[in-house]
């Protein structure tokens, strides 16, 4: 077994195959055509006709018609990044068309998630007139009724799964709909955005003006879908590769000062920019505090940089202490259960979502984590491949206030009194599901390589296959019986392991990045076999090859 107890399955056996023909075959890129469209997309070619999404034309037409009679328009988004980038997408286009546009968000703790009654009677009194959702809303339908009685138009922007029953809403954009020829399901809240922004775009700007309006806001649209883990796959993958480009160029002046905040290397950035160091940082407004500082700063408060930092550091110590005490527990705890399900008066709604997403990660069962407040719980779930989380929870949706989801990510909200009905449904549920499933941690291995296939030749090679991301990852390589050198401990509180290997073509770092826990398990001399992703690193202004480590064992 491995030193993280995972069970490896290499994806490409075929020892005939070079190493990049493995590459190529294991995304089956075997044509010409596959192959230049994977590796060199072109906006021009790659991106499907927004009006091929159902509900597209009715929302063009009732927005051109609220711009042109000056109505009242509220952009309606989550507080999560997709949301928060999902609104400031649709609020600034339409202020730069000439709307009268403003904005609202939920606070996340206090108001929860989606529409809600109160917010319709608020915008009623300020005399609005057409509400625009952005990543929410298809849940909403009777929210959105109530809308219409107080005389309101709502167009719901969303790609959440369908629900039964969908809103009365004037138009629905929604690509995972019923009857919708949208060739690409997996867009993010932002990229349904995008898709509305680029069908309005043409109508109000010259054609090169509009392709360089929307060329420009791709770096949003990266953040919003890197985010929110939509595979980077199709048109994500167009999306994300041209937004990631224009990040390092972004003319958003809050943007960029949350990259120097964060410590961004300009030249080096991609998805894991995004996903480690930028992503927190605009979540961790909804989380602690009210998301509005991260649209704030997208929409130019500078200052707000510092803050969402501070925010972030406080975050990842919160959910740190909260894990250490949540894993003693399970350790000591005797369960048949093929879940995880926890709850806690001391946690915020902001971090049960990551809580869950460790544990999940972890130990490679489906996790459900609620704050425990008086009135209400607040749950969210995470989930493996093979148990869908969001049909769990639909087994159970009577006793919601709310819910809603993805397969693998949703969340709730239900009164305590409604608690043990819902914990013995989903202790039937997830029972049933969890059948035959193997729940051992699967890592998922490209290929085992030769030691002279590390080199710079391979690893330009590798380059253009970025993004990468969920649906499309980075590779992992499995390296057999090497020798580790100068084994130690790094890092501020040496929480990262740290080593060489010696190969036929010279000496590589491998860097383990919380892996301290493995010190104890090798020795200097002992074979090991390896599995790493080969990346370009560099110190002193020298680029070298770098292996970071992802699991390691004793070789056999």
């Amino acid at each position: 077994m491995s030193l993280l107890n995972k069970k490896w399955e290499v994806v490409n056996k075929f020892d005939y195959q070079s190493f990049q023909e493995k590459i190529y075959k294991n995304r089956d890129l075997g044509s010409i055509d596959s192959l230049e469209s994977f590796l060199y997309p072109s906006l021009e070619k790659n991106l499907h006709d927004p009006y091929k999404m159902k509900g597209m034309q009715m929302a063009v037409q009732r927005i051109k018609q609220a711009v042109k009679a000056r109505e009242r328009v509220v952009v309606f988004g989550d507080y999560d990044v997709d949301g928060v980038t999902s609104t400031f997408l649709m609020y600034s286009f339409l202020k730069k068309v000439g709307a009268q546009v403003s904005y609202r968000i939920p606070h996340r703790v206090e108001e929860g998630y989606g529409l809600k009654n109160k917010f319709i009677d608020d915008l009623a009194e300020n005399s609005v007139s057409l509400v625009i959702t952005v990543d929410c809303g298809i849940a909403n339908k009777p929210e959105i009724d109530y809308a219409k009685e107080k005389g309101m138009e709502v167009i719901v922007t969303d790609h959440h799964n369908m629900p039964l029953e969908l809103p009365d809403a004037v138009a629905i954009v929604n690509p995972r709909q019923l009857g919708c020829e949208y060739p690409f399901k997996d867009l993010a809240g932002i990229g349904v955005a995008y898709k509305l922004i680029t069908a309005l775009a043409y109508d109000y700007f010259e054609f090169e003006q509009a392709k360089d309006y929307l060329e420009s806001v791709l770096d949003i649209v990266a953040l919003g879908t890197v985010a929110d883990c939509m595979p980077l796959i199709e048109e994500n993958r167009v999306l994300v590769k041209f937004g990631i480009a224009q990040l390092a160029k972004t003319k958003n002046q809050g943007l960029k000062a949350l990259m120097k905040q964060s410590g961004v290397n300009f030249e080096r950035i991609n998805t894991d920019t995004v996903a480690f160091g930028l992503a927190p940082r605009l979540n961790v407004a909804g989380r602690l505090n009210h998301a509005y500082h991260s649209l704030d700063l997208l929409i130019g408060k500078k200052e707000n940089a510092k803050i969402l930092d501070t925010w972030n550091k406080e975050r990842q110590e919160l959910v740190s202490d909260f894990l250490i005490e949540v894993e003693k527990k399970l350790e000591t705890e005797d369960s048949d259960k093929p879940y995880i399900l926890l709850k806690d008066k001391r946690w915020h709604a902001g971090i049960v979502g990551l809580i869950a997403g460790r544990l999940t990660e972890k130990y490679g069962y489906p996790s459900i984590v609620i704050e425990e407040r008086e009135d209400l719980m607040v749950g969210s779930c995470r989930s493996i491949d093979s148990i869908d989380i969001y049909q769990a929870l639909t087994q159970a949706k009577d006793l919601f206030e709310h819910f809603g989801g993805h397969k693998q990510a949703a969340g709730f909200a239900l009164t305590p009194d409604k608690y043990l009905e819902f914990e013995d449904r989903m202790d039937h549920v997830l029972r049933r599901d969890a059948k035959n499933v193997d729940f051992r941690p699967v890592l998922k291995i490209e290929c085992e390589i030769k030691q002279e296939d590390i080199s710079w030749e391979n690893l330009q090679f590798l380059e253009p296959f970025a993004p990468f991301g969920v649906g499309n990852e980075k590779p992992n390589f499995l390296l057999k019986n090497v020798i580790p050198e100068d084994v130690h401990l790094t890092g501020k509180q040496k929480n990262h392991l740290k080593f060489n290997v010696k190969t036929s073509k010279g000496k590589y770092k491998v860097i383990g990045f919380n892996h301290s826990f493995m010190y104890e398990k090798i020795k200097e001399g002992t074979p090991v076999d390896i599995v790493f992703k080969m990346e370009r690193n560099e110190w002193k202004g020298r680029d070298y090859i770098q292996l970071r480590l992802v699991d390691m064992k004793i070789s056999e």
